[in-house]
């Protein structure tokens, strides 16, 4: 069975249409369907950011749950806050053309009614009653399907922005090389790079194809997160023990190297902050970090000094030389960057 493509021009011209049509007060519901993960999840952030700096709330319901409990109720008042609904999982009820019936007879009452509501389908196809029902009362829809293959390197261009990355052309044609046209494999493999690479200097931007080439194909996300969580919990032998067994299975020693050096760049960053007597909230322009990065930071049982942290990042760009340029057990070298956080060394 062929895969369904559509153009990625195709797929950015709805969303901005479906955004400004949600933005009129008329309209109430917007429509994504697809079987692209990655569009239909990015196409979601956006639609949450415009949403949530117009100053709605946004609610995550499943739609076995929406539609059981019945969420609107009672008429929306002017000093009431606006809402976002976010129905995942609509492929999984059937009886949606009942319950869109009732909601038009609601907001016929409810003329005051200002709630928006999303509904997700991820699959090709949703009902076709249903399907016509919604085009009667002219709802917004995103076709979420992977875009044709010339369209990559536009498409990998946008997804890195949200992770504060760009990308020279021989990188973009190192990411294609490495990852084919699965878009879940590039979605992934950015949020790995954005771990090693979002917090260095602007001058280092855009990443060439020699800066990404080694990070590419191996260390898994979850891994990536899983050792700076360690790490940050002060749990070292866990994080020696995911090490060991992390380069035995093949991992490359510089993607996990560029992960711990990420680590002490951000604790550096925040330790600064902290000497300097700043709060939470006041740490996040300087540092460049989230509030709940730096939450978790702050929360750690194992205190670090500033300068174990200084002298960790030494070791850092030591190792970075020296698996470079030497045939030397990778693992001794990252052990001892842990050994030197920990403060055992």
């Amino acid at each position: 069975m062929f895969k369904k493509n559509q153009t990625y021009t195709s797929y950015r011209e709805q969303l901005l249409k479906l955004i400004l049509n949600l933005d009129a007060s008329h309209q109430s519901i917007g429509l994504l369907f697809g079987d692209s993960e990655v569009l239909i999840e990015e196409a979601i952030h956006e639609i949450k950011k415009h949403f949530t700096k117009n100053q709605y709330e946004v609610t995550s319901i499943e739609a076995s749950q929406w539609i059981r409990n019945d969420f609107i109720l009672g008429q929306s008042h002017l000093f009431d806050p606006q809402n976002l609904y976010l129905i995942t999982r609509c492929e999984s009820v059937k009886n949606w053309s009942l319950w869109l019936k009732e909601f038009a007879s609601f907001t016929k009452i409810n003329r005051d009614f200002r709630d928006k509501i999303l509904l997700v389908f991820k699959s090709e196809k949703i009902p076709e009653s249903f399907s016509k029902e919604l085009k009667q009362i002219s709802t917004p829809s995103i076709s979420c399907f992977d875009p044709w293959p010339r369209e990559y390197p536009t498409v990998i261009n946008d997804l890195a922005r949200r992770y504060e990355l760009t990308f020279s052309q021989d990188a973009l044609e190192t990411l294609i090389e490495a990852n084919g046209y699965d878009l879940i494999k590039h979605r992934n493999d950015l949020r790995k790079l954005s771990l090693i690479f979002s917090q260095q200097s602007p001058q280092i931007f855009p990443l060439k194809s020699s800066d990404i080439s080694t990070h590419l194909g191996m260390l898994r996300t979850e891994e990536a997160i899983k050792l700076d969580h360690f790490l940050n919990e002060g749990e070292w032998e866990k994080a020696q023990s995911l090490v060991f067994n992390l380069i035995n299975d093949g991992e490359k020693a510089l993607s996990i190297l560029g992960i711990l050096t990420f680590h002490c760049r951000n604790k550096i960053k925040i330790e600064a902050c902290k000497e300097q007597g700043l709060a939470l909230d006041q740490m996040i322009h300087p540092t460049g970090l989230s509030h709940f990065v730096i939450k978790n930071s702050i929360a750690n049982p194992k205190k670090v000094p500033l300068a174990t942290y200084k002298r960790a990042l030494f070791v850092c760009k030591n190792a970075d030389f020296l698996l470079k340029s030497n045939k030397i057990t990778p693992e001794l070298l990252l052990f001892e960057i842990i050994d030197t956080i920990s403060q055992k060394i």
